[in-house]
C-alpha cells in the first residue's frame, strides 16, 4: 500500500491559521511541505548570544537603515519561496523592507542576513533541508 502524504505551501499555512487550526503563539517553520513544530532553546546560552549579536549589528544596521528581527518573524526561503523559516537573527536593509507586508505573518522573501544558532550537528543538518 502507498502512502501519499499532501505538501503544504505557505498559502496553506496562512488558511490554516486564519481558520484558527494553528495557534498563533505557536513556534512553526515550514520545511519541505512539512510543519515543523520549534521549541525554545532552554539553554540561557542561546539567548545571551542572539542578544550580543543584536547588539554588535545594531549601530551598523541604524547606519544603513535595516531592521534587525528576532525569531518571532518567518521568512520565505529557497528558490521557490516553498519554505517558511525563522532565523535567530535576520537583517534586512532599508531598500528590502518591502518584504514585510502588513497583512501576512511572514517575508515575502529571505532577508538581507540571517544568523542561526547552532548547537548539534543534527540542528545543522537540520538547517540544510
Amino acid at each position: 500500500m502507498v502512502e501519499v502524504t499532501t505538501l503544504l505551501t505557505p498559502e496553506d499555512v496562512e488558511r490554516m491559521h486564519d481558520r484558527g487550526e494553528i495557534d498563533p503563539e505557536a513556534d512553526f517553520e515550514l520545511v519541505d511541505g512539512e510543519i515543523v513544530w520549534l521549541t525554545k532553546p532552554s539553554d540561557p546560552r542561546h539567548a545571551r548570544i542572539a542578544v550580543l549579536i543584536i547588539v554588535a549589528l545594531h549601530p551598523f544596521a541604524q547606519r544603513i537603515g535595516a531592521w534587525l528581527m528576532d525569531e518571532s518573524y518567518l521568512y520565505r526561503t529557497t528558490a521557490e519561496r516553498r519554505n517558511l523559516r525563522a532565523p535567530d537573527i535576520a537583517m534586512t536593509s532599508k531598500e528590502r523592507l518591502h518584504l514585510f507586508p502588513s497583512d501576512r505573518g511572514w517575508g515575502t522573501e529571505a532577508p538581507d542576513l540571517c544568523v542561526c544558532l547552532l548547537y548539534t550537528s543534527d540542528a545543522a543538518d537540520d538547517l540544510t533541508r
